[in-house]
């Protein structure tokens, strides 16, 4: 379902690894967890995991286009991502993003008895 309502606001699934390898190497091969909307005013990528859903573009006005197009599946813009999948993300003026897996490195050392 969310599928076709991302097709039907002219999202387009996409090549993931297309910055690593040309359009023949990767011919037929799509992730379908990734999406992106291109038009004169912008882009828009969405990522999607399960029930997850991380949302980017080139403007706010973009992202804001988006979650207007999904209120049919009731999804809410809970602004700018503070952690996703484990993975803390701090923006900042100056150095923009930066992304921080510590929490998931240690919850998985501890899982399989490699803790300190």
């Amino acid at each position: 379902m969310l599928h076709d309502i991302l097709k039907s606001l002219n999202f387009r699934q996409s090549y993931t690894d297309s910055c690593f390898y040309n359009q023949e190497d990767i011919k037929g091969y799509t992730d379908s967890c990734s999406y992106i909307q291109e038009d004169i005013k912008g882009k828009t990528l969405v990522g999607i995991y399960v029930d997850d859903l991380l949302a980017t573009g080139t403007s706010v006005k973009k992202v804001d286009e988006f979650f207007n197009g999904m209120k049919v599946v009731e999804l809410k813009d809970l602004g700018a991502v503070a952690k996703f999948l484990g993975i803390v993300f701090d923006y900042d003026v100056e150095s923009g993003w930066e992304l921080d897996q510590e929490c998931v490195i240690e919850e998985m050392l501890e899982k399989f008895g490699l803790s300190k």
